[in-house]
């Protein structure tokens, strides 16, 4: 596969907002669960740690399909997983979930290299560092 096709692929995926779609799916029962509980804690506290762990999941997940397609993440795919994540939720009126998950992204993509290298180090995990 060529570094063209590999690049179609990989922003394709993150301008379609695949990495923020799994990130929530994943996210979903969790959220069902903390949802119970958090409201009690604070108000809308759930919305807030539910939108920073989906945008903290969604960049790695972008990360990581980068990686698999061998080719550099560049500051470009933080910066449209926010907007589409800004438009998203301000169309849905959750204009509170956006600036957790845009800092959440922003965090995810600073860390990344470093908690790649953790999960290589603590599984042993081939060919990810």
């Amino acid at each position: 596969m060529d570094d063209a096709t590999r690049m179609i692929i990989a922003y394709a995926g993150v301008i379609s907002g695949l990495p923020l779609i799994v990130a929530k799916t994943i996210w979903f029962v969790p959220a069902i669960i903390s949802s119970k509980i958090m409201p009690k804690i604070a108000t809308r506290l759930d919305r807030v740690v539910g939108a920073s762990i989906e945008g903290f999941l969604a960049i790695l997940i972008a990360c990581l399909v980068f990686d698999q397609l061998i080719f550099r993440i560049t500051p470009a795919v933080p910066i449209i997983l926010i907007i589409i994540n800004a438009l998203w939720e301000w169309t849905k009126e959750e204009s509170l979930r956006v600036w957790p998950s845009s800092i959440a992204i922003i965090a995810g993509f600073f860390f990344y290299p470093s908690l790649l290298q953790l999960l290589d180090k603590a599984n042993g995990l081939p060919g990810l560092g």
